[in-house]
């Protein structure tokens, strides 16, 4: 006897575990300001993506996979993202080596990602850019979403130096392709606070973030900074966006 109520208790929390996950409300259909819209992507899917993990490609035959393999589209800040890195870190004495483009596919999520480095007249790398954005299968809607999307700049701190052109002139078109608002303002604070190479010593400077708001409220986020080594060097710039609605 004690085995069976054993049994049905085990059975019980079972169906009571499933039951909650049952009831947790989606959000999918919340209505988000024209500029968190602009970072979302969602349609229609019945299956999921499978086990994929592929790398070096090139640009056209990654475009015939996301359209044709699939089915997700890039949103036109993908490509912008793109063009930020190289204007940004295409200095001079350096070049670009050609862009590869790779796929990690598990099951419900897909990652797919545009790299490029730069390398000096010595054969160095002097830094690096990615653009990821990753999907996600949602099987009780059957639908698939932009999950997020990051753009991350990585500098070579070897020879203590940043090795770009213009940074402020690139945290600005990062900005302004996040449609912040307030740009100037966050921007001036960003100067102000990284104006003193002491107090920036192995720390993240954020410029802007609401990201553990819209993922407390499991609706949208976004988060733009600047991160230093331990000498004060910078070794990352990034921007992600993120829609959590589910």
């Amino acid at each position: 006897m004690k085995r069976w109520i054993s049994w049905l208790t085990v059975l019980g929390i079972i169906l009571s575990l499933a039951g909650c996950g049952q009831n947790i409300k989606t959000t999918s259909n919340e209505k988000l300001p024209k500029n968190e819209v602009a970072f979302t992507w969602w349609s229609d899917r019945f299956k999921s993506f499978g086990e994929y993990n592929y790398t070096g490609i090139n640009e056209k035959q990654a475009m015939e996979d996301l359209k044709n393999r699939f089915q997700v589209e890039l949103l036109p800040s993908f490509e912008i993202g793109r063009d930020i890195i190289k204007s940004g870190f295409l200095i001079d004495g350096a070049s670009q080596e050609p862009e590869e483009f790779s796929f990690v596919a598990s099951k419900s999520e897909l990652g797919f990602t545009s790299q490029v480095k730069f390398k000096n007249k010595e054969n160095q790398y002097t830094s690096y850019g990615t653009v990821t954005a990753k999907y996600q299968y949602l099987e009780n809607l059957n639908k698939v979403k932009l999950s997020s999307q990051r753009i991350e700049i990585y500098n070579s701190t070897a020879n203590g130096n940043y090795n770009g052109n213009d940074l402020a002139d690139t945290l600005k078109q990062l900005g302004s392709l996040l449609q912040l608002d307030d740009l100037d303002k966050l921007l001036m604070d960003f100067n102000k606070e990284t104006a003193d190479q002491g107090n920036i010593k192995g720390k993240d400077i954020v410029i802007y973030e609401d990201f553990h708001e819209g993922q407390k409220k499991r609706s949208f986020g976004k988060s733009m900074g600047v991160t230093y080594n331990e000498f004060g060097v910078l070794e990352k710039i990034y921007a992600i966006t993120i829609d959590y609605r589910i």
